[in-house]
């Protein structure tokens, strides 16, 4: 017995001898990985970028297998080596370890990883000049003719900032194999960069946007006189050809477009109403935003690290306007004609947040780093897999387990990354860090921040005019502006305020419709709003949705209240989006009338149409010439004052008449011709039988003549 017990305490100890050497080997393996990835992490050594280079692969390869590697790290690192219970805990697969700065690996070689990717996204050294035309040869050209073509002749201009200022044109093609086969819009582009050299047209501000933000300084004669110019058109300075050589250029030049667009001062959207030759569809303002890489163009100016681009939409020879957007339209959820395409858009526009990320860094700006940083889910990236950049401040050091408490650890990275000391402080923009966490779309920050004392009724203390933003916009505007329903419901949930309203007086129900969030709508009417709800001037919901196209909103805004009344949306989407042929159609089917004369409904409207018909006398613009012939104007006459034409063939197939006129006597056809309306629209108004009875002007009490 004696001797079976010292078999037995013998085997124990060898069994006991073997677990620790095995521990001790497996604690071992795993200090010196987390050792070699620290290395790897901090001193930047690629795996396989060097070869991956060399055998002419792509460059990105090697980070994916530096992702295959860190991946197996932290399962080294879940690994329970003391194996108490079954559960793999962090503390036991590195004692004496700092977890933060465990926790912190993976988050930091993500960002690494990140960077290494955008770096071999979009390399400088691989970009295509920027060939460029000088304006006073554009002007001259009678047709398009192609790069080889333009080369041969030697006429094109590699174009460096010194040399002047640059312009961007972006446009449709109007063939599938020739962007303008009859010179069609290259004749609207001459001629109305012509008439706003020598001052004979002007640029105009946008009627919603002198209304949102007053009167905004434009492009002038001089200023476009000032130094020489230099024209960027696609066809004209990227190749078209079909060899193996040409097509690798092409790609490259496409590749290069953010950068083409950075170095240009003025950002030309060139949309006439025209047809298109083979798809027999009218191309115009509306299609353009609809196509993804004109969205991408468009894009890659608000993302260049420059502040002082232009957008001017070119929509005839004698109308021009600057270009205003409520809501930026995201690329990838815009039609490509190449599905690969879509993918591709996505490389570029990490390369372009990144760089634009790091401008707003190195000019001290946090507040629109903060917005940027938090937007790309929501905005930029919408549409695409691809995960946004986490971020690029250095230094986060947190006690927070980023596996045993995942929710902690998130919003110290958060607040880390967003340069806030407390979940409660609020930015110089009068933005806190819950505000910034509702536009991320993060439900987890959201609630985090709640349970830290966060208000769920906290709104922006300072108007954010860029984005039209008013003074006290609230978390559920800025939820459903940015479509974030799981953020949204987590407000509601927190009992946040339906009936809040910001210093336009408007509510969240307002935004939503706006913002075409429809399930938004949905959600907020299931809380107690109001659909018929409405703000300063004295617009509702749904003539503001009418007002910025959103159709999804209409919709539903009809579904929630049927009773709801069509009056004056047709004027409404006439005077701000520009006249879009889609929710245009969709009243007409819900029967409203295109001969409604319009009328100044309440005294803050009223005013607003006084003081600008005033002001029209020795200072006009969009707003004052439509302030000043809108009392008794019908539908057909907002779409000439308003330059949009493109959708004057709609109305009158609808049944506008031409003898209508408004207080001023005037008539469609006289309006035309004194906002020098396309030729082509003058005949097609003039070929229209017109009615010989007088239908009268409003009565109503509360109209106001001006």
């Amino acid at each position: 017995m004696d001797c079976h017990h010292q078999k037995s305490a013998i085997n124990i100890a060898i069994s006991a001898a073997i677990n620790m050497s095995i521990t001790l080997i497996s604690r071992t393996f795993a200090i010196i990985s987390i050792v070699t990835i620290v290395i790897i992490l901090v001193f930047g050594v690629d795996f396989s970028g060097a070869s991956a280079v060399k055998d002419n692969q792509d460059p990105v390869h090697g980070c994916e297998k530096r992702l295959h590697v860190l991946i197996t790290v932290r399962l080294v690192l879940e690994l329970d080596l003391s194996s108490k219970g079954g559960t793999a805990t962090l503390s036991g697969a590195c004692p004496g370890a700092s977890k933060s700065m465990i926790g912190c690996l993976e988050f930091h070689d993500a960002l690494r990883l990140q960077e290494f990717f955008v770096k071999h996204a979009q390399p400088t050294s691989r970009s295509f000049p920027m060939y460029t035309l000088p304006l006073s040869a554009f002007l001259e050209l009678v047709e398009l003719s192609s790069h080889e073509d333009m080369m041969k002749a030697e006429r094109l201009t590699v174009f460096d900032e010194s040399m002047g200022k640059a312009m961007f044109i972006s446009h449709q093609w109007l063939a599938n194999r020739h962007p303008d086969p009859n010179s069609e819009q290259l004749q609207v582009l001459q001629e109305g960069l012509r008439n706003l050299i020598a001052g004979v047209a002007r640029v105009s501000q946008p009627v919603q946007s002198e209304l949102f933000h007053g009167r905004m300084p434009c492009p002038t004669a001089s200023e476009l006189r000032s130094s020489p110019l230099y024209v960027w058109y696609d066809f004209l300075c990227c190749p078209q050809g079909v060899s193996e050589c040409a097509s690798r250029d092409r790609q490259r030049a496409i590749g290069s477009i953010p950068l083409y667009v950075a170095k240009c001062k003025y950002f030309v959207v060139l949309c006439p109403a025209l047809v298109h030759a083979e798809q027999s569809v009218t191309l115009s303002y509306e299609t353009w935003t609809g196509r993804g890489w004109c969205r991408a163009e468009k894009m890659a100016v608000d993302l260049a690290a420059r502040s002082d681009s232009c957008t001017i939409i070119i929509e005839s020879q004698t109308h021009a306007k600057l270009h205003f957007q409520l809501l930026r339209s995201p690329p990838a959820m815009g039609t490509f004609t190449v599905e690969s395409d879509r993918t591709r858009i996505g490389q570029m526009l990490v390369h372009m947040v990144w760089e634009k990320l790091n401008y707003y860094l190195e000019a001290g700006d946090m507040h629109n780093y903060r917005l940027l940083l938090n937007e790309q889910k929501s905005r930029w990236f919408q549409g695409l897999s691809m995960d946004p950049i986490d971020g690029l401040l250095e230094g986060f050091v947190t006690d927070a387990d980023p596996f045993d408490q995942p929710k902690e650890f998130e919003l110290a990275r958060f607040l880390h990354q967003n340069g806030f000391r407390s979940p409660l402080e609020r930015d110089s923009a009068g933005w806190s860090p819950i505000c910034f966490a509702v536009v991320k779309g993060s439900a987890d920050l959201v609630q985090s921040l709640l349970a830290r004392g966060a208000d769920p009724n906290d709104a922006i203390s300072k108007p954010k005019k860029e984005l039209a933003m008013p003074k006290y916009f609230s978390l559920l505007s800025l939820a459903v502006v940015y479509h974030n329903q799981d953020v949204l419901m987590t407000l509601l949930s927190a009992r946040a305020d339906v009936h809040a309203r910001d210093a336009r007086q408007a509510t969240a129900i307002m935004w939503a419709a706006v913002a075409n969030d429809a399930s938004g709508i949905r959600c907020l009417c299931q809380a107690g709003a109001d659909p018929s709800d409405s703000c300063h001037p004295g617009i509702n919901t749904l003539q503001a949705a009418c007002s910025f196209a959103s159709l999804d909103s209409m919709a539903e805004l009809r579904s929630q209240a049927p009773s709801l009344s069509l009056k004056f949306c047709l004027h409404y989407a006439l005077m701000f989006q520009g006249g879009f042929s889609e929710p245009i159609s969709f009243l007409i089917q819900a029967r409203a009338d295109v001969n409604e004369q319009f009328e100044a409904e309440g005294k803050m409207w009223w005013l607003v149409m006084k003081l600008q018909r005033i002001r029209h006398t020795f200072n006009p613009s969009r707003l004052t010439l439509l302030s000043y012939h809108h009392a008794g104007a019908t539908p057909l006459m907002f779409s000439i004052l308003s330059g949009c034409f493109g959708v004057v063939p709609l109305l009158l197939a609808a049944g506008a008449r031409l003898d209508i006129r408004n207080s001023r006597k005037q008539t469609a056809t006289d309006l035309a011709q004194a906002v020098r309306a396309p030729s082509a629209l003058l005949e097609k108004l003039q070929q229209v039988p017109t009615y010989f009875e007088d239908p009268g002007l409003p009565t109503s009490e509360d109209t106001f003549f001006i």
